[in-house]
């Protein structure tokens, strides 16, 4: 062999390894790239991704999916509203308004719980909230006459959070979000950060105009196996933070439910109109994922 046959040889060797290598590298890192664009030029540190959202749902239309907030929608918002501060009037609800008018995902905060949270149903049974559908028939709280009732599941809302507590009480525990309140003993509605829940909800919820602090050693109320409401201490708090999927939904009258038997507060109410994703109503696949 010729020293330009050794060459060719050698070029061709390089080439084999080079493919080999990006294979490799397509193989372990090619989804977590593939589809990525920029939300906006001027700021290439805020991404979006794909036409596919974070929770199995393709996005309608034009949209795009937010990572990691798993909510669609349009990522240019030039409306004065949004420039003021009043996002909800121009970004879908998950989103928020950046300095360049942008929508970019919301970040912390939804008072909502994980996935496999138990919600007690009517019939006695439990349910996993992600699959509380609306028209569930589920248990709640009368407030004013002191009494466990039938209640009806009237909105969804399933979005990514990263701001988790657990909550350990008697023989049981949840995990759901900084702002998310529970029924205490003398003192009312009370989360692990009041201030964060009354800004977010005390608009439009009277109730939770006045939360309180959510404390270790405080009673709140279960529903046990027989159906009877029961006090039950809170053991512990701890904060668990890192980006899970997360869900709410509310109630038609008295505005709590039962999660792992603890009495929450099902957050402000979702109006009817956000029942189900956009899209859905256009002729889009259903079941819906993502609603607002």
């Amino acid at each position: 062999m010729d020293s330009k046959d050794r060459k060719i040889l050698i070029f061709v060797v390089f080439l084999m390894i080079v493919a080999i290598g990006l294979g490799i590298v397509n193989s372990f890192f090619g989804s977590a790239v593939v589809d990525i664009e920029e939300i906006n030029p001027d700021d290439p540190g805020e991404m979006v991704g794909g036409d596919s959202c974070t929770m199995d749902i393709d996005c309608p239309g034009s949209q795009v999916c937010f990572h990691p907030c798993g909510v669609c929608g349009d990522y240019g918002c030039n409306y004065d509203a949004c420039e003021g501060g009043n996002s909800d009037a121009c970004c879908e609800a998950g989103l928020t308004c950046n300095e360049w008018s942008s929508c970019v995902c919301a970040g912390t905060g939804g008072s909502c719980f994980v996935e496999e949270t138990k919600i007690s149903i009517v019939d006695g049974s439990k349910k996993n909230i992600e699959d509380v559908k609306i028209g569930d028939k589920v248990l709640s709280y009368n407030l004013e006459i002191n009494k466990i009732e039938e209640d009806v599941v009237i909105g969804l809302k399933r979005i990514v959070h990263d701001d988790m507590i657990i909550v350990k009480f008697g023989n049981s525990e949840n995990t759901n979000t900084f702002d998310h309140p529970y029924f205490v003993k003398e003192k009312g509605w009370s989360s692990y950060k009041p201030d964060l829940t009354m800004e977010r909800y005390g608009r439009d919820t009277e109730e939770l105009r006045d939360v309180k602090q959510l404390e270790t050693g405080d009673v709140i109320f279960i529903v046990d196996e027989k159906g009877n409401l029961v006090e039950s201490d809170v053991i512990s708090i701890d904060e668990e933070i890192g980006i899970v999927h997360t869900y709410i939904f509310s109630v038609e009258n008295n505005g709590n439910f039962f999660a792992n038997g603890a009495l929450v507060h099902n957050k402000g109410p979702i109006p009817a109109e956000q029942n189900c994703c956009h899209g859905c109503t256009d002729g889009f696949a259903e079941p819906c994922t993502v609603c607002w």
